[in-house]
């Protein structure tokens, strides 16, 4: 599936890499530049990935790394949705 014209379709970016830092460190990065919200940064591999609470996120090749640059104006009580709403996708998608 290519990925980028699908992104494109649903008014998203993507930015991909083989081997990065951190995929949410590059979002931060990209908004910080004034980037447009709506930009997923994925990679193959992260070097420096980082959980909550500051704990090392481990991430081996293989496996899917993604960060989601978005400004949204939903409530901020509505944004543990989006986690939960993300994974659904995902898993629809790899379904298909």
């Amino acid at each position: 599936m290519d990925f980028s014209a699908a992104a494109q379709r649903s008014g998203f970016t993507l930015e991909h890499h083989q081997m990065i830092g951190s995929t949410n460190d590059r979002a931060l990065d990209y908004l910080r530049a004034g980037g447009a919200t709506r930009h997923f940064v994925i990679a193959d591999e992260q070097t420096g990935g980082r959980g909550r609470l500051g704990r090392v996120w481990v991430s081996k090749p293989g496996n899917l790394y993604a960060s989601l640059a978005l400004i949204d104006p939903a409530p901020q009580a509505h944004a543990f949705q989006l986690g939960f709403v993300a994974a659904m996708v995902v898993y629809d998608t790899l379904r298909a």
